[in-house]
């Protein structure tokens, strides 16, 4: 019995020890990793694509990575931007179907330099925006530079060249219209706290800027979401000849929703006298109103 036991403990002592020396060696591993990752470029974008860009959930973030493996904010703005770059060549090379893993990577690497940024991030965003042949990636882009340069100032004329029709599809605009939605907001008082947000940007020329966009917008979704934030933070405009105007072309659409919404928003203003709504045309340079 006594034989039994002794053979027993030894068995024990034993797994503890191999358990032990199994933990050392899983540390030992995730130590040489960490220093390979620290030192090796590749590896370190080969992991971020397998996993933080792999699609697949749950996955970590590109942040977790940084975290975990300790890599200077620096450092990896410059591997996401070379990501982007090597996307963008694969994309031109590739064919049909092939163009959609780098599209993808693209993507999700711009997306990602709010986090991370060199003195090369918004130059490099720009001209994914401008250069691009491809809708998602102008559009992401775009929303990366609303994100970045916003901490600057200086968006507008930016997006006065991008924000266009031939530039944009109709669902990137609206994308880029929530994008904005994001950083106006939906409250009253807006504009005051925006410049002190944006020292180096006029709050009001962003206003304008989508007080522009909504009087040329032809897709009922992007002038609702332009709407609903200018109804709020431009005032005047709620209860304007202009508005009354953006409206009219959405009364008799052919979708119910579109129609009944917008059939609501021009009762609302046909309670308005014609005398007493705001004409905004002189405030904001527009063309004259129709009298």
């Amino acid at each position: 019995m006594k034989r039994v036991l002794l053979i027993v403990s030894s068995m024990v002592v034993i797994s503890v020890v191999a358990l032990g020396q199994q933990g050392q060696g899983d540390a030992d591993r995730r130590t040489a990793q960490q220093k390979r990752l620290a030192e090796d470029d590749v590896a370190l974008k080969s992991l971020i694509r397998r996993t933080a860009f792999s699609g697949h959930e749950p996955s970590p973030t590109v942040q977790g990575i940084a975290t975990v493996f300790k890599i200077p904010p620096e450092r990896m703005a410059k591997i996401l931007e070379e990501i982007i770059r090597e996307g963008l060549s694969d994309m031109e090379k590739a064919e049909g179907d092939a163009k959609t893993s780098p599209s993808h990577q693209v993507s999700a690497a711009l997306r990602q330099l709010k986090d991370f940024r060199s003195p090369n991030t918004l130059k490099l965003i720009k001209e994914c925006a401008i250069v691009s042949k491809n809708d998602r990636i102008r559009c992401t882009a775009v929303q990366a530079y609303i994100e970045n340069a916003n901490r600057d100032g200086g968006i507008v004329d930016f997006l006065r060249e991008v924000v266009t029709e031939g530039h944009l599809s109709g669902m990137s605009r609206y994308e880029v219209y929530q994008s904005l939605g994001g950083i106006v907001g939906y409250k009253e008082g807006f504009l005051t706290e925006l410049k002190v947000k944006n020292k180096n940007d006029d709050a009001e020329k962003l206003l304008v800027f989508m007080l522009d966009r909504v009087l040329v917008e032809q897709e009922w979704f992007g002038v609702y979401q332009l709407d609903s934030v200018l109804c709020i933070n431009l005032d005047g405009y709620a209860q304007s000849i202009q508005r009354a105007q953006i409206v009219q072309k959405f009364v008799n659409s052919k979708h119910d929703w579109v129609r009944n919404r917008f059939g609501e928003i021009k009762a609302e203003i046909d309670k308005i006298p014609a005398g007493q709504r705001t004409d905004l045309s002189q405030r904001f340079k527009l063309p004259p109103a129709p009298q």
